[in-house]
């Protein structure tokens, strides 16, 4: 009778505590926001549920930027006429305006791509300040978009049996850029410029090191391709 007792009031405290630390325990444990249920846990819904919602309030941001870079360049023209009729100051100054931001760019990608590019901020406000072009020439490039589309398909895709996906939309891309660019049809001009393009790139994703010895391809491969372009619009000037 003793021994039953104690055994009942051993259950009788042990109970309560081993139900709050297996509770306390239970909250402990990280929670898993946006799984579905299930031992495995796969990440699938829900995490396509935060991606979803991600990828909206990006697209409202962009929206809003948009919104105000149309209001941007009629800003900056207000400004710049300001600036020009301000006295000048010491340093070079107008006005207190300060001086062009510098390249934010690693020395490495600058030499491959160059000082003078859309990725510079300066570049980018004079690209934003540029207007846009009319339906007419919108309609001519996205034709001229699905003409190299279908050329690129019937020349890189049609009767085989195995493609390599990556390689040809970098060359699908540089085709577009081509032509819209540069209104370069395919030849010999262009294939130079699809090669130099391709060493620069490989440059990009390469480790820069400086060595006395020798010069880097990327920048070789962008000085032809610089100086092929150059060439190219000099003669459509001219």
């Amino acid at each position: 009778m003793a021994i039953a007792f104690v055994v009942a009031l051993l259950v009788a405290l042990l109970t309560p505590l081993a139900v709050h630390l297996a509770g306390r325990a239970r909250r402990a444990l990280p929670r898993r926001r946006n799984l579905p249920p299930g031992s495995l846990g796969l990440p699938l819904i829900g995490q396509s549920l935060a991606l979803l919602r991600a990828m909206r309030a990006q697209h409202r941001r962009a929206m809003a930027a948009g919104q105000d870079r149309q209001v941007r360049p009629r800003v900056e023209a207000v400004a710049v006429r300001r600036a020009d009729s301000a006295p000048r100051r010491a340093g070079g100054e107008q006005g207190g305006v300060p001086p062009a931001p510098a390249p934010k760019q690693p020395r490495s990608l600058a030499t491959i791509l160059g000082r003078m590019n859309i990725l510079e901020a300066g570049a980018r406000r004079r690209v934003d300040a540029v207007p846009q072009a009319g339906d007419a020439a919108a309609v001519r490039g996205k034709d001229r978009r699905r003409g190299e589309v279908r050329r690129h398909l019937a020349d890189r895709w049609a009767g085989c049996r195995t493609v390599t996906v990556l390689p040809l939309t970098k060359t699908l891309t540089f085709d577009i850029i081509a032509t819209l660019l540069f209104g370069l049809e395919p030849g010999a001009i262009r294939e130079q410029l699809a090669d130099a393009f391709a060493g620069m790139l490989e440059g990009t994703r390469s480790v820069p090191v400086d060595l006395i010895c020798r010069s880097p391809r990327s920048a070789t491969a962008s000085g032809r391709s610089s100086a092929t372009a150059r060439r190219l619009l000099e003669a459509t000037v001219s």
